[in-house]
């Protein structure tokens, strides 16, 4: 493990810096459904990080669709909250999300997307 910005590297795949969109979906037992829409930072074959103006606890499981024009496709996913950082001054937050439920194909497209230049 490396680190890097007091932050100790624990991901076992790459990460690509992307800027698109994505819409996730919060699973709520009994809770009210609606759909956000946001921007992604980076995107890896394990998971995701994104901005969002909404507080979303570690655990809380997102149904997401992510738009990846290098790759011209949009993927599907389910995914685990498994890190967030509070941005005070702009109100918002950076969640790094855990893939649950990813495709094989989905994976590999991400993993060579992330090991490109």
């Amino acid at each position: 493990m490396k680190e890097k910005n007091r932050y100790i590297e624990r991901r076992k795949y790459r990460r690509k810096d992307i800027y698109c969109l994505l819409k996730y979906r919060p699973r709520r037992e009994g809770g009210e459904r609606y759909s956000v829409v946001t921007s992604l930072r980076n995107i890896g074959g394990g998971g995701l990080l994104f901005k969002s103006k909404e507080y979303l606890p570690l655990d809380t499981v997102l149904d997401m669709t992510v738009n990846i024009p290098p790759l011209d496709k949009t993927i599907a996913v389910s995914a685990k909250v498994v890190r967030f950082e509070s941005n005070e001054r702009s109100g918002t937050y950076l969640i790094g999300v855990m893939f649950t439920d990813l495709k094989d194909e989905d994976k590999n497209d991400i993993m060579r997307l992330a090991e490109a230049p």
